[in-house]
């Protein structure tokens, strides 16, 4: 779903800050469209979900055990967790190597090459290389001697404190994204009021000795709207991202996945849906911060 869903978000998206007064958002239109939130958000809801009798791949009208059903969901939450984390290392290199460095304006290749090894490709490489190394040691010596019980032991409840912390990220991240949208408003709002009181109808009631000079008015003015994107831009990424890429999602699972490529799974046609068409990525907001650009939208 990556490799498909990627290039016609950012085609779309390109294609949308062609639009008059929408060039200067290129790079944020091209990666709010382009990556959905394909992790978080849809793990949890599938499994809040759990296994569902549409997503078995056995008949529903199986009579099982209450064991068996606990069998049932444990099996089914390894399988999510294992499809998602797989999937997961391909969507963090797409965003970070693909839709960082557009965001940060590298349109052209040769500008793109500059910011792709960021810190985030580079340890998701680095993470990918030591899995493979890993995975190569416990096939030629087996996985037991790689399994040191007192370590485990001593460093578990470091696991158990980062386990929590976790629990607690996505919390915190939508408490900072809201204090970030109050503030974006608070900004709006004092622009609309640099606007106003520069109007000529609304000249004489501001006082001559509370204003600034007229050579400062229009960079205030031009420094509190500068950052102020086009609300048609927000509407066309909320038409993007949750009008037409469900019905690319629907047409991607069910049409080539399932009839052309031959995937019956149903978890896995579930997960290829749900990754494709979420909302823009909350990592954009991490990405504006560390890259400077358009922060605020």
């Amino acid at each position: 779903s990556c490799a498909c869903s990627v290039p016609l978000g950012l085609a779309a998206g390109a294609l949308a800050a062609k639009l008059p007064g929408l060039a200067p958002w290129r790079g944020l239109l091209m990666t709010a469209v382009a990556f959905p939130n394909s992790f978080a958000v849809p793990l949890t809801l599938l499994l809040v979900l759990g296994p569902h009798p549409a997503l078995r791949a056995h008949s529903a009208s199986e009579s099982v055990s209450s064991a068996s059903n606990q069998k049932i969901g444990d099996e089914f939450q390894d399988k999510v967790m294992v499809l998602f984390l797989t999937s997961y290392a391909g969507w963090v290199l797409a965003r970070w190597g693909i839709g960082f460095p557009i965001l940060s304006g590298a349109i052209s290749f040769r500008e793109w090459r500059q910011k792709v090894l960021n810190p985030p490709v580079k340890a998701c490489l680095l993470a990918v290389t030591a899995g493979m190394l890993r995975y190569a040691v416990c096939q030629a010596f087996g996985q037991e001697v790689l399994r040191f019980h007192a370590l485990q032991q001593a460093l578990e409840p470091f696991a158990t404190a980062v386990a929590y912390a976790g629990r607690c990220s996505v919390p915190l991240l939508l408490l900072s994204l809201g204090v970030k949208l109050d503030s974006a408003l608070q900004e709006m709002r004092a622009a609309a009021k640099v606007k106003d009181v520069e109007d000529p109808e609304n000249s004489k009631m501001v006082d001559s000795s509370k204003s600034k000079s007229d050579a400062e008015q229009p960079e205030a003015q031009a420094e509190l709207t500068e950052s102020r994107m086009p609300f048609t831009a927000h509407l066309l990424v909320l038409f993007f991202r949750q009008v037409l890429f469900p019905i690319f999602a629907i047409v991607f699972a069910c049409g080539f996945l399932r009839r052309i490529c031959g995937v019956a799974d149903p978890v896995v046609l579930m997960i290829a849906m749900m990754q494709t068409c979420g909302p823009p990525m909350i990592n954009i907001s991490v990405m504006a911060g560390v890259s400077g650009t358009a922060e605020k939208e």
